[in-house]
């Protein structure tokens, strides 16, 4: 038996109900171990990503920021609490992770 192991879809057909939040939430149904997005443009799919992030899947995205730090605040700006950004980061790398709740609560507490 021959199973692929990945799957793409393309987005953009909101007649049917395919749009890109829909199929990131798909994604997040089919419980896999690696979610690749594109660009995070708003708060509903940057908020998904982050919850993918949390319960244990890698997403790889971009995010457009001046430098690596940057990303943190622009999650914050685009509504993401800080604490999830924290905890998401701290997930992937737990050096980056300790440095930047530290600065998230340095931000919240300003």
């Amino acid at each position: 038996m021959n199973q692929s192991l990945r799957n793409q879809s393309g987005t953009g057909n909101p007649d049917i109900g395919l749009t890109y939040v829909a199929a990131i939430e798909s994604f997040l149904s089919q419980d896999s171990d690696i979610i690749m997005l594109g660009e995070l443009k708003d708060h509903l799919t940057a908020e998904l990503a982050v919850k993918a992030a949390l319960t244990g899947h890698l997403v790889l995205s971009t995010l457009p920021a001046n430098d690596a730090a940057g990303i943190l605040t622009r999650l914050v700006n685009m509504g993401i609490e800080p604490f999830a950004v924290a905890s998401a980061v701290s997930l992937a790398c737990p050096e980056a992770g300790k440095d930047s709740l530290r600065a998230l609560q340095d931000r919240a507490d300003l």
